[in-house]
């Protein structure tokens, strides 16, 4: 990376950082030239890139160079399809990463909040939007011949020759079925969501390899009419026995948690309650042994791999971002 290439990324970050916000006066070139150690021009060259790409905008006299939305072309932008409040800060950060990526590669992005889960007319709007391509969370899958490259982000729907940047579910649940059978906790009992999504197939499937019995100790729930009453109940009378509680998702693992302290049934003194998501909204509540997604990295990602499917063409990407076990 020459001089020039590295006070382009220095203000580059620091944009999409949020340091330097929207019409914020940048350091000037006999700053950035004191601050690199390098000549006016090498330092001029720089912010004439930027200038150029539009993310900073010359002033005459006093006001100096300001930091600007860049110009996009119609056409160089993309659409994100999600139900933004489903998910909590996971979505939120889903976008975030999204939003980094296009415009560290001078695209826009548009969010468009999905009103129902199957609605081909919001998938013509983003062609009417003049996207160049779409990203999609817990969406319907796209119509048949649809023109625009779609990318499925945070999760792995069913269907041949999608595109698709996911958490590696599989090896998370790995992770976090090993550290409950390290820390000797061998008697689990898993609540296992009713629909069969790839992502949750492969959690399960983890768990089994690493716990065989669990096939014989599951707990099958409805997330839409979930109860911890109900579950409670069936724990205590089907398995008196259970050392961990493996739930799908954090917000599940809080309200057992409060169901059962309810019971006077202590937390992790009686039995370990596991989630996975790593929800911030909850972790802050209270702790629990749970698995990271990296939803910004995947977002991130997600965003970057549609660019490339939308400026050249290849066969269909499929891509595990790796997560993190948060004990």
């Amino acid at each position: 990376m020459n001089k020039t290439e590295i006070i382009v990324h220095y203000l580059i970050s620091k944009i999409e950082n949020g340091i330097f916000t929207e019409g914020m006066k940048i350091p000037s070139e006999y700053e950035l030239a004191k601050q690199f150690g390098i000549n006016k021009i090498t330092a001029n060259k720089a912010v004439s890139q930027l200038v150029a790409r539009g993310m900073l905008e010359r002033r005459r006299g006093q006001a100096g160079t300001l930091v600007c939305h860049p110009k996009v072309p119609f056409g160089k932008r993309i659409v994100y399809r999600m139900a933004l409040l489903s998910g909590y800060t996971y979505s939120s950060k889903l976008l975030r990463g999204a939003m980094i990526a296009a415009r560290r590669r001078g695209y826009s992005l548009v969010y468009s909040e999905i009103i129902t889960q199957e609605n081909s007319e919001q998938w013509r709007e983003c062609v009417e939007l003049g996207a160049a391509g779409v990203l999609g969370t817990c969406c319907d899958l796209a119509p048949d011949g649809y023109e625009l490259p779609v990318m499925y982000v945070g999760n792995c729907p069913n269907g041949e020759n999608l595109n698709y940047c996911a958490c590696d579910n599989y090896t998370g649940a790995k992770q976090l079925a090993e550290f409950l059978l390290q820390r000797d906790y061998k008697k689990p009992v898993i609540l296992s969501p009713t629909v069969t999504l790839r992502h949750l197939m492969a959690r399960y499937q983890a768990y089994l390899e690493v716990f065989p019995e669990l096939e014989k100790r599951t707990i099958h729930i409805n997330p839409t009419d979930f109860n911890p009453e109900n579950i409670y109940q069936e724990l205590t009378h089907n398995y008196p026995d259970a050392t961990a509680l493996i739930c799908d998702s954090d917000a599940t693992a809080f309200k057992m948690i409060h169901c059962l302290e309810n019971k006077n049934i202590h937390v992790p003194e009686n039995i370990l309650v596991t989630g996975f998501g790593y929800m911030q909204e909850y972790q802050e509540l209270r702790s629990i042994t749970t698995v990271d997604q990296c939803p910004e990295e995947v977002g991130f990602c997600a965003a970057m791999l549609l660019i490339d499917l939308i400026e050249k063409v290849q066969p269909p990407v499929q891509r595990f971002i790796p997560p993190r076990l948060v004990p």
